[in-house]
């Protein structure tokens, strides 16, 4: 089975709690019993290319946002036989904190998690990877199912993704 999971933070790349302990754990023991695993995060300013020997995948990814179209880059990596994919925008992600600072949350968390989710489905039909499974991991990656029963779904690529 292949299987895909999505999420603002995995261990040992992005974490700021147990989400990224749990999904990085998660992604490797799924992998373990022989499925075919690859997870998809955002390319925080943390995430160093040099550090974690990330390689282009996507050099340019256009991602729907309302209607406009923003650029990313995606990047890959490998670790124990699970893919990462992390989703590139400056713009969004080369911040010093993943969601916000003391004084809250970013004011535009919605547009930063809505281009990573769309991302994801874009980032998954250039690479011509068809999962059977998309796991999604709390609110910055909620509206993975909605796109797929609404926006994708007269989009022949993803009508067998659960």
């Amino acid at each position: 089975m292949k299987i895909v999971f999505a999420a603002s933070e995995i261990a040992p790349f992005a974490k700021t709690g147990g989400l990224a302990d749990m999904v990085g754990s998660l992604c490797q023991e799924i992998q373990s019993l022989g499925h075919e695993v690859a997870a998809f995060l955002p390319r925080y300013k943390s995430v160093e290319i040099q550090k974690w020997g990330l390689a282009a995948a996507i050099e340019e990814l256009q991602v729907p946002i309302g209607s406009e179209r923003l650029s990313g880059k995606l990047w890959q990596a490998s670790r124990g036989g699970v893919r990462f994919y992390f989703l590139d925008q400056p713009e969004f992600f080369m911040r010093e904190h993943f969601y916000g600072t003391a004084l809250g949350d970013y004011p535009d968390n919605d547009r930063r998690f809505i281009f990573f989710q769309r991302g994801v489905l874009e980032a998954l039909k250039g690479l011509n990877f068809k999962p059977d499974v998309i796991h999604v991991h709390d609110w910055q990656t909620g509206l993975i199912p909605v796109y797929l029963k609404t926006i994708y779904s007269g989009d022949s690529f993803f009508q067998k993704i659960r």
